[in-house]
């Protein structure tokens, strides 16, 4: 194997240029300290790094910005990285201490015939999904996987060696445009005829042939939204059978134990109101090469893994008896904001107000300690 590449680092990751080897072909290579991707455009070579969620300044040992989980650490600086121990502690993402790495969340069970892929955000506590993360991890007969695109999830399951029954992505689902956010990522059907098709065929793989791919998206099988075109071509790509929902998906703790996933909410965004109220507890399924897909009742998983489904006509509108979350605007549209869904309401409470220039100060001390 030829080197191409070899830095020296500081603990907080600053490279020591005068004891590094770099081949002069390769100085396009992205990556460095921690596996992290390099920012050369800010300060030049290794010295700043793109997170995901924060940029960092490795010779500062400081972010460029706040932490937006500032709130689960009230006891340190929401500028600082690794709690100023970064030989002790991983921020992958840029989200705090010891941030979940891509990978088997737990060993791999040999009675698990059924996967659940989240993302690294929902791993950790306070996460969208993070409910039905704790589920998964409790089910022996569930194997979980987090990861922070398709691309890493690929690796992922070909260095685990496993086919399974089923595969089920537990993330938000986009309207405008149907798709399945897969870690930090969106994919609809153009990106998977354009960029992606080789990882979805490669996921096909890893998944019987008689298998199931389940996205639990909100609409990600809603025909106002091409949700039938991306749903079938899935199918095609992978060979495996898809399913995704028409309507709205209810994820919480009682997803992987047989309850209903398709459902309403007694409150919508007003842009896709009409079709959430339209396609409640519907789903779509897809078969390779077929011509189209198959409207189907409602889908449930239970604990072992093992899908079924009941009819459409039999549900009822329960609002509140189980998690509900809204799915994600693949186009952002101006001054429309998606209301948030949460486990519990938070108290109403008001925020202290304080003078500029003690908020002046308080920003200077909390970047440097």
């Amino acid at each position: 194997m030829r080197q191409t590449q070899d830095y020296t680092y500081r603990p907080f990751g600053s490279a020591i240029t005068d004891m590094q080897y770099v081949n002069d072909t390769n100085r396009s290579y992205r990556y460095g300290f921690n596996g992290e991707e390099k920012e050369n455009n800010i300060d030049g070579e290794g010295v700043s790094y793109d997170l995901g969620e924060r940029f960092y300044d490795s010779r500062l040992g400081r972010m460029f910005r706040g932490d937006p989980l500032e709130l689960s650490y009230p006891w340190q600086s929401t500028y600082v990285y690794c709690s100023n121990s970064p030989i002790r502690v991983i921020d992958y993402k840029g989200l705090g201490d010891n941030d979940p790495v891509p990978g088997y969340a737990k060993p791999a069970s040999a009675k698990a015939t059924s996967v659940a892929v989240f993302s690294i955000a929902d791993a950790k506590e306070g996460g969208t999904f993070n409910s039905a993360f704790k589920a998964a991890m409790l089910n022996e007969n569930m194997d979980v996987i987090i990861t922070d695109d398709i691309i890493s999830l690929n690796k992922i399951l070909n260095d685990g060696g496993k086919i399974y029954d089923n595969i089920y992505f537990v993330d938000h689902g986009t309207y405008d445009i149907s798709g399945q956010k897969i870690g930090d990522y969106i994919y609809n059907s153009k990106d998977i005829e354009n960029n992606y098709q080789i990882f979805f065929m490669d996921i096909g793989n890893n998944i019987k042939k008689d298998g199931n791919i389940v996205f639990l998206g909100c609409f990600t099988g809603a025909i106002q939204y091409g949700g039938d075109e991306y749903l079938q071509k899935v199918a095609n790509i992978t060979g495996r059978k898809v399913y995704g929902n028409q309507g709205e998906s209810w994820i919480g703790s009682n997803t992987f134990n047989n309850s209903a996933i398709g459902g309403v909410w007694d409150e919508h965004n007003d842009i896709y109101q009409e079709v959430a109220t339209k396609n409640a507890f519907k789903w779509r399924k897809a078969i390779p090469n077929e011509k189209q897909t198959i409207e189907i009742g409602n889908l449930m998983i239970s604990p072992e893994g093992v899908l079924s489904l009941r009819p459409a006509s039999s549900e009822t509108v329960k609002p509140g008896s189980v998690v509900v979350k809204q799915p994600v605007n693949s186009k952002p549209k101006p001054n429309k904001i998606t209301k948030p869904s949460y486990d519990s309401k938070p108290n109403n409470t008001s925020k202290p107000t304080y003078s500029p220039v003690y908020m002046l100060f308080n920003s200077m001390f909390n970047f440097w300690f």
